[in-house]
């Protein structure tokens, strides 16, 4: 399965389920397996992938074992054993690099040691599954069961959040558009925050949200445990496609718009590529 995408200038980066990280080039129009290679390294092996984040010339991983970048001009790999299963990586308005998982909490990257430590927060929850920067004094995190906190940058104080009157578990994804509306997924839908208007959209293939994008015209495509959905920018009307339409899996980890307009999905079979024009993958 492949559990996270993320799209640079020069290509695409794929997490995966046991088979490490793949780099596509459309030029070349082909996939290279690499391992994550360093001394550390808890298994000589391919390992899980679940999240990425660009920073810079480094590609950070949030990994099965602990946290990993790549340098993308040495290609030299560094590893960050944690023992938990990490799943989340975000880089704050202050250039904060800020990351969580199962089992550990919230933590904060500390360049200057080059090391993750924890940050101790009374969320209530140590599985941490999002992370969401919000401005630069706060950041949203997301727990497994006990909900959204929102912590301020500068006391590290939290307050819980509630989603139109709603404790939101499970939500494992969010986006920020262009017109820096917040879209929240999580396992009751999506829900999109323009200031102090929340919109909960009804309609989508599947209520389980997994990923969230934005493609060149401005709308909103949401992949599901059920399907891919397109929701218009100037209608909110949904559309929606599955298996019968050409997907070789309905369960879609991650989305990703290039700058074409095409839509890439991460599903439990295969990446596949929809074209919106012809509407086909």
């Amino acid at each position: 399965a492949i559990l996270a995408v993320i799209g640079m200038c020069f290509g695409i980066w794929m997490g995966t389920n046991g088979r490490g990280v793949f780099y596509y080039h459309p030029k070349f129009t082909k996939f290279t397996p690499l391992r994550i290679q360093a001394s550390n390294a808890p298994r000589t092996d391919f390992i899980s992938i679940f999240n990425f984040l660009r920073v810079d010339g480094l590609l950070w991983m949030a990994t099965e074992f602990g946290f990993a970048s790549y340098d993308l001009k040495s290609k030299k790999y560094t590893y960050y054993p944690s023992g938990c299963l990490e799943y989340t990586l975000a880089r704050d308005a202050r250039g904060q690099i800020w990351a969580g998982g199962f089992g550990q909490g919230l933590v904060k990257y500390n360049p200057d040691k080059d090391q993750f430590e924890q940050i101790v927060v009374p969320i209530g929850d140590k599985d941490v599954i999002q992370i969401t920067p919000i401005d630069l004094d706060h950041i949203w995190i997301h727990t497994w069961s006990n909900g959204i906190f929102e912590m301020d940058l500068n006391t590290y104080k939290v307050r819980k959040l509630t989603i139109a009157k709603n404790t939101l578990i499970r939500s494992r994804t969010s986006y920020q558009d262009r017109m820096h509306n917040i879209w929240i997924g999580s396992d009751e839908g999506i829900y999109r925050i323009q200031g102090s208007s929340i919109k909960k959209f009804s309609g989508l293939s599947n209520k389980r949200v997994f990923g969230i994008t934005q493609d060149p015209a401005g709308n909103i495509w949401v992949g599901t445990a059920k399907g891919l959905n397109r929701i218009d920018n100037k209608t909110d009307r949904i559309s929606s496609y599955t298996k019968s339409s050409g997907l070789p899996n309905d369960f879609i980890y991650g989305v990703l718009s290039d700058q074409k307009g095409n839509i890439w999905c991460s599903t439990n079979y295969a990446l596949s590529q929809f074209d919106p024009l012809p509407k086909h993958f």
